[in-house]
């Protein structure tokens, strides 16, 4: 498919849905607000017409329509790819559309699960937060727009001092080239706690000794799953090494604050949040619970799936509170740069923490581009060759791999790379711009047009 065409491809999948009698009329009468106002919009994403968008041939999403609507009880694992575009929340409201109108959020298993299908109010963690004790509210800035928030130029009164911890900005943020000479600046004191010498930590004045998880006392949630753990250390932190709890329990204490949060430790924090987890507590058993205070995982319960957590406890298909009223087609994508750039993950190195694992990282292989074969041709590059990558923000060199499992009009950039294992000193990053998604403000690192050319 083509990137950020998923919600026409759902919308044509609900079109096939209603033309074949597929769709649970019970259940959105039951659950479900605006079906009535939606299902004449319909009429405009047939197939064929869906085609021209999404690059997915008719019969192909017919074929998956009628297998999904048939399902017992079909589920939809939603990860992040298609919300990182400008319309990755219409993407995915177009999406999650598909099990209310087959009625899937009625049967067990059905529906769509992100990346915590338990539910977050569980845990009570108001205690570990503690805005009260701010004597005024903090500014925000996204992490997302953080090349342009060290552009003094941008903010007033400007960003002067930054702390960083659990994160790797020069690795992983848009805007890469901006952002490096942010960092670089004289004008910004930088505070880096880490593990290792990342890329991030090379910028900064100081550099704090972190802790790794097993040398701390923490609560853990899952990621996809339902399990929740206890753990307490299982090592104590050598050297100078100090979780980010303890380092800030330390500053707050050397600038003089005096609440009594700041005395407690990282085990009487785990407790205060177990204690105060009233919802936790009456979701487990007496046996889990004892389980989870030793130390032994265990698995919390499903959301209810028919409380939808909405003002009119319905699927608001048609929703009052945001600009688009229904579900739509997306916006055309820009024009210009001829190509999409799409940053996906590497099998072997996630994100920036597995750049440590050498063994992965030389399993991943070079800094690589891979390019559709119609694409190459006609640019005349060859597999293996040189190639450069640039928009308006930066030209970056890669290594093409030319394949036939990108869609034409597509090149994608695999994995997270340090600056050294790159071919020019940036990385795919320094093409991504810092703009943000429709709503939920995220990054739109799946949607940044570029040129091609052989080097």
């Amino acid at each position: 498919m083509r990137p950020g065409s998923d919600g026409v491809l759902a919308l044509s999948m609900l079109r096939v849905l209603l033309d074949e009698g597929l769709a649970a009329r019970a259940f959105l009468a039951e659950h479900c607000l605006g079906w009535e106002r939606l299902e004449p919009e319909l009429a405009a994403y047939a197939p064929e017409d869906a085609a021209r968008i999404t690059g997915a041939p008719p019969e192909v999403l017919r074929r998956l329509a009628r297998s999904y609507g048939a399902a017992k009880a079909p589920a939809i694992l939603l990860g992040s790819g298609p919300s990182r575009h400008r319309n990755g929340a219409m993407n995915c409201r177009c999406i999650a559309l598909l099990p209310a109108v087959v009625g899937a959020w009625g049967k067990p298993g059905g529906g769509v699960a992100g990346f915590g299908p338990v539910n977050p109010s569980l845990l009570d963690t108001s205690g570990v937060l503690r805005p009260d004790l701010r004597a005024k509210p903090a500014r925000s800035i996204n992490m997302n727009q953080l090349a342009a928030a060290l552009d003094n130029a941008s903010l007033d009164p400007p960003l002067k001092s930054l702390c960083i911890y659990g994160s790797n900005p020069v690795a992983v943020a848009g805007n890469q080239k901006q952002l490096l000479a942010g960092l670089a600046s004289e004008d910004l004191f930088l505070v880096v706690l880490e593990r290792f010498m990342t890329d991030t930590a090379r910028f900064a004045d100081i550099i704090l000794p972190s802790t790794f998880s097993v040398e701390q006392a923490d609560i853990y949630t899952s990621y996809g799953y339902c399990a929740l753990q206890v753990a307490a250390a299982a090592a104590p932190p050598p050297g100078q090494c100090r979780s980010v709890w303890n380092t800030f329990r330390a500053l707050a204490k050397g600038m003089g604050y005096t609440e009594p949060h700041f005395s407690l430790s990282e085990e009487a924090l785990v407790r205060g949040v177990l204690e105060s987890s009233a919802k936790l507590r009456a979701a487990l058993s007496e046996t889990d619970y004892a389980d989870l205070l030793a130390g032994k995982p265990v698995n919390l319960p499903f959301a209810d799936h028919l409380r939808f957590g909405t003002a009119s406890g319905t699927i608001e298909i048609h929703n009052p509170s945001l600009a688009t009223l229904l579900p739509a087609a997306p916006a055309a994508l820009e024009q210009g740069c001829p190509l999409r750039l799409v940053a996906a993950p590497s099998l072997y190195t996630l994100n920036s923490t597995f750049n440590e694992r050498e063994d992965l990282v030389a399993r991943r292989g070079p800094l690589s581009l891979l390019v559709n074969s119609g694409d190459a041709r006609a640019r005349g590059i060859e597999n293996g060759a040189r190639v450069l990558c640039c928009n308006e923000l930066a030209e970056v060199e890669f290594t093409a791999t030319v394949t036939d499992d990108v869609p034409p009009g597509t090149v994608v950039a695999r994995g997270v790379y340090r600056l050294a294992e790159s071919h020019n000193g940036l990385t795919a990053n320094a093409l991504l711009r810092e703009r943000l998604s429709d709503l939920g403000a995220a990054t739109t690192l799946n949607d940044n047009a570029v040129n091609l050319m052989p080097l």
